[in-house]
């Protein structure tokens, strides 16, 4: 699933919730959630977190709301740390790897087998080989928040079950982690993680899609890229990359829509030179496949 990322992996930027108060300063009373079954509680002496996900089921593309409360049990105010005294949330979404794909013989197989083990995503991970991590970032503006005694707060993140944007999450698990920062001493706050752990579940149809190795298939079968590929030594490689990503609107060479963006860089004494294109994750097709064959850089 980062996005990207774009991308990556999604971001998300969210204000306080319903139980905040005027002042900014949260009150009221905890309240449980309409199924208490779905809660998930971490607490630590009086800090408690309690999480509920509305649903707990959601189809590909669909949407789920994480529902957040942080209430201070303590006889003392407690500093909710960075950032800005709201928790953060990650999913780890499932990055398609199967079917694996074709198998190349000679620098083609070599190519592929390196793009799928070493190329790097929009977080400089392994895309193909890993769970595309979706982060995000609930502040709405900076700054602390500090949470007086016997107060709570809460805010509710969304989040939509895509791979990237425009392409359905596949069925099965995704695990969710929600952490806050919180210390109970203003005056020097030592903070610590109050932090669960749950899963969300993708259930039903979704469009396929092809995975990294049939996107690698695509870019190698395509005549002007292995024609380049033959004349570039295995040994001048210095990084490829795999990835999922869309875009809105086309930018410079990367057109728009959702993709398997494949890169090959290589070093060639005093520079560089590469190869970059873009292969539809629904249809395969290759566009806007660009070479630099002159020392350069991007």
């Amino acid at each position: 699933m980062s996005p990207a990322p774009d991308a990556s992996a999604a971001l998300s930027t969210l204000g306080a919730g319903p139980n905040s108060g005027a002042s900014g300063v949260p009150t009221g009373d905890l309240v449980a959630s309409k199924d208490p079954t779905r809660d998930l509680v971490a607490s630590v002496d009086g800090l408690s977190l309690t999480v509920s996900f509305e649903p707990t089921d959601v189809a590909p593309g669909g949407a789920l709301v994480v529902h957040v409360v942080i209430r201070n049990g303590r006889s003392v105010p407690v500093v909710l740390g960075d950032p800005c005294g709201l928790p953060t949330m990650s999913l780890l979404v499932p990055v398609p790897v199967d079917p694996v794909g074709r198998a190349w013989d000679g620098i083609a197989g070599s190519f592929k087998a390196y793009a799928l083990k070493e190329g790097l995503g929009p977080i400089d991970r392994p895309e193909a080989t890993s769970t595309r991590v979706a982060v995000f970032d609930t502040c709405a503006k900076g700054g602390g928040n500090t949470l007086a005694p016997g107060a709570l707060t809460s805010t509710s993140l969304p989040w939509k079950a895509d791979l990237v944007k425009g392409v359905p999450a596949p069925p099965g698990d995704i695990p969710v982690h929600v952490v806050v920062h919180g210390d109970p001493s203003v005056a020097s706050p030592t903070y610590q993680d109050l932090a669960v752990d749950g899963v969300v579940h993708v259930v039903g149809e979704a469009p396929q899609i092809l995975s990294a190795g049939q996107a690698l298939d695509r870019m190698l079968a395509d005549r002007k890229f292995a024609t380049w590929l033959a004349k570039q030594p295995k040994g001048t490689w210095s990084n490829a990359h795999a990835f999922l990503e869309h875009r809105d609107v086309a930018q410079g060479i990367v057109p728009a829509g959702s993709h398997w963006d494949v890169e090959l860089f290589r070093e060639i004494g005093v520079g560089r030179n590469w190869a970059i294109g873009y292969v539809d994750a629904f249809t395969g097709k290759v566009s806007n496949l660009t070479f630099c064959n002159n020392p350069c850089d991007r």
